[in-house]
């Protein structure tokens, strides 16, 4: 039984994920900048690094005018599409 769960969550996974997360964890780093003062955090700056391989599998994926970009209104969609906001 133990192994027929442990089958079905590895599937699950090889079917559900994109064509890089299959066969590899993406690299992705976080480089995380803090302005603060003695008693209030001011701003906080992320900045994502992922892997070239990632960037270009999310293209292939998401860029529906396929200029290899992902333009402004593409994100937009997408993130529309995700939560289900209307605008």
């Amino acid at each position: 039984m133990k192994k027929v769960i442990f089958l079905l969550l590895f599937l699950h996974s090889l079917l559900f994920s994109c064509e890089i997360c299959v066969s590899t964890s993406p690299k992705t780093e976080v480089l995380i900048s803090v302005i603060s003062n003695k008693t209030h955090i001011e701003k906080i700056n992320f900045t994502w690094i992922v892997s070239k391989e990632f960037t270009l599998s999310l293209n292939e994926i998401y860029d529906q005018n396929t200029n290899s970009i992902l333009d402004k209104d593409e994100i937009e969609k997408r993130i529309r599409n995700r939560y289900c906001i209307a605008y």
